[in-house]
């Protein structure tokens, strides 16, 4: 189903409460700001099930607004996995070479992982002495002595079982 650029998921009711436009307290018409930037939005809710509820800016050319939809369930994802600090992974399996015509074996079948500590935008670099480390550093990129750098959006630091 194509989206509109215009058609928002998200928008706060008059109390300031972020709202999704599936949930029951969510009602048709007038009443609610876009999270972004707070322009006046209407709730479109179809008694049509083809037709798709949305969050439709009341206003047009208000000036342009950043908010997506995109952005902000990556930014509730995150959320949730710092709050729940457990993530499910997939099985692993080792595939034989290119060449060689056997079946893959299951190493480990798929399970949750339970974080001991959940961190969002940290940075992981080799030093010139091949030491892996993690922290925050505000001038990474201009630092000459951090290799590999990479910085994913959520990491899961987990104590393994000795």
């Amino acid at each position: 189903m194509k989206v509109n650029r215009d058609e928002f998921d998200y928008a706060k009711d008059k109390n300031q409460i972020e709202r999704y436009i599936k949930d029951k307290e969510v009602v048709r018409g007038k009443g609610y700001t876009c999270i972004g930037c707070g322009q006046e939005m209407i709730a479109k809710k179809s008694d049509l099930e083809l037709k798709r509820h949305h969050f439709a800016v009341d206003v047009v050319n208000k000036g342009k607004c950043t908010f997506s939809n995109e952005t902000y369930r990556h930014k509730i994802a995150k959320d949730i996995l710092q709050i729940l600090k457990k993530i499910k992974v997939p099985p692993l399996f080792k595939f034989p070479p290119s060449d060689y015509n056997g079946q893959p074996n299951k190493l480990r079948d798929s399970e949750f992982i339970e974080a001991h500590t959940v961190e969002i935008q940290m940075q992981f670099y080799e030093t010139k002495e091949g030491k892996i480390c993690w922290g925050r550093d505000k001038n990474f990129e201009e630092d000459k002595t951090k290799f590999n750098l990479f910085e994913p959006d959520v990491s899961f630091l987990v104590v393994l079982n000795k």
